[in-house]
């Protein structure tokens, strides 16, 4: 098998049901326990791309949670040069906003994207329910979502609500992972 395979044994089980494609876990020898390392990874991804959108675009939790396919625009100067933009909802302002992207921003937006095109073809349309206006939204292509049965977008009720519900969002609530890996700020 390669390195650490002493560890850890291969074993693919029957197909996931979403994505019609088999899980990938490992049965750690020492401890007995059952690693779900295509669930982990998907989760690593998760909180890496949340952490870096919300770092490198200043975005508050529920702006995050309120991104779209369609807030992803670009500018193209009069010299030819193409900037790319996030157009980010009114909120707490009732402003929209507009940032420039930085290359680091523009990566981890554009692999959102490739993500959701890799699991189901495109980003999937959802409506987003807003707690605080207490209304849904019309069906758009958010960036964020849950997907448990029915794609829907987490809709953070406290600063930290946008990093605690689906695997889009629960990324960051999971102390720990299977492997034992430990998250500290």
């Amino acid at each position: 098998m390669g390195a650490g395979s002493a560890d850890a044994e291969l074993r693919v089980s029957s197909r996931d049901q979403r994505h019609n494609r088999p899980p990938v876990r490992a049965i750690n020898r020492t401890t007995g326990e059952l690693v779900h390392l295509s669930r982990d990874e998907n989760y690593a991804f998760w909180q890496w791309a949340i952490v870096e959108t919300l770092r490198l675009a200043g975005l508050r939790a529920e702006e995050l949670t309120e991104l779209t396919h369609l807030s992803v625009r670009r500018y193209r100067w009069t010299n030819g040069e193409v900037v790319a933009l996030l157009v980010i909802s009114p909120s707490k302002s009732d402003r929209e906003r507009v940032v420039p992207m930085s290359a680091e921003l523009f990566h981890v937006i554009a692999q959102v994207i490739r993500h959701h095109r890799n699991e189901h073809g495109t980003v999937p349309v959802c409506v987003r329910y807003d707690p605080h206006e207490k209304v849904r939204s019309k069906p758009l292509p958010y960036l964020f979502q849950n997907f448990h049965g029915a794609p829907s977008v987490a809709c953070p009720s406290s600063p930290s609500g946008a990093t605690s519900g689906g695997p889009a969002t629960n990324s960051l609530s999971r102390p720990r992972t299977s492997t034992g890996l430990r998250q500290v700020p």
